[in-house]
């Protein structure tokens, strides 16, 4: 109970967690309500309504087809979202096992999966994609593995240097000299250690994994038309940037702020592992 007071306390105190917690909470809150609630639709076209300024009846305007800017944005959010998520979640869960393995086991193993980690990460990651997007070709499923493979030298490396950390402490030789099994050892009594370490590694890499998706869209080689995502619409935006400027100001907005507000959070999260 004392360790949860001292916890929240430190929680209360610390700005940056708050502040992402917030701006994420009012950028990803209109997400959610317009699954429910579609006050336009985000692919129905109307040329007579293009290019038209904010008002009560399009909050952030019209698009050059004359589609509702903010419901599209929401759209395209949803999408960059649940991509970037889950390639997190498939690429931070196999960077978490590879350096698991490297700083527990040590030896060959660790010399192996560093050197394969050192070679991944010699390569650009956005370049990585755009080999894999080349050979395999477009579409959502090839994003999300493009995506995930960027991701798994990063948590591979945090893993790893936790496991370092605790592979000779008190409590694991504890833990051997019981019995427990390997794999007990790695997942109930080391991992647990990590959390913080590796939600900000989290936090942190969402944010840029976005701006890699938004990337990749823009080009042409993410979510394909009609649904809209934040780089297409970046794209569209830029090509009509003279006739309508609110728009390229709405899109680039929205996505710089879910961004920052990512960021936030994984430098709040760090403050919390840093007075641990």
């Amino acid at each position: 109970m004392n360790d949860l007071i001292i916890s929240y306390r430190k929680l209360r105190h610390n700005r940056l967690l708050f502040a992402g917690i917030i701006l994420l909470a009012l950028l990803i809150a209109p997400v959610v309500v317009v699954l429910v609630y579609q006050p336009y639709s985000p692919t129905a076209i109307d040329i007579a309504r293009r290019f038209q300024l904010p008002s009560w009846q399009h909050w952030l305007g019209t698009d050059n087809l004359g589609r509702d800017i903010a419901v599209r944005i929401f759209f395209g959010a949803r999408f960059s979202l649940l991509i970037s998520f889950l390639s997190l979640i498939i690429g931070g869960s196999i960077g978490i096992a590879l350096g698991a393995f490297s700083g527990y086991y040590q030896g060959k193993i660790d010399t192996f999966i560093s050197k394969f980690t050192e070679v991944q990460m010699a390569f650009p990651g956005v370049l990585l994609a755009l080999m894999l997007l080349a050979v395999f070709g477009i579409g959502t499923l090839n994003t999300v593995v493009a995506l995930s493979l960027m991701a798994i030298p990063r948590f591979t490396r945090i893993s790893r240097s936790g496991f370092f950390k605790y592979r000779g402490s008190e409590f694991v030789r504890s833990a051997m000299v019981r019995g427990l099994s390997d794999w007990r050892i790695i997942w109930w009594h080391i991992l647990p250690n990590l959390r913080y370490e590796l939600l900000v590694t989290f936090s942190l890499t969402l944010a840029t994994t976005i701006m890699s998706e938004a990337g990749l869209s823009y080009i042409g080689l993410g979510l394909q038309p009609p649904l809209p995502s934040m780089g297409r619409m970046l794209s569209d935006a830029q090509q009509n940037i003279f006739a309508a400027p609110h728009y390229i100001l709405s899109v680039s907005g929205y996505l710089s702020l879910l961004i920052i507000g990512f960021t936030l959070l994984g430098e709040g999260l760090q403050q919390v592992n840093k007075y641990e």
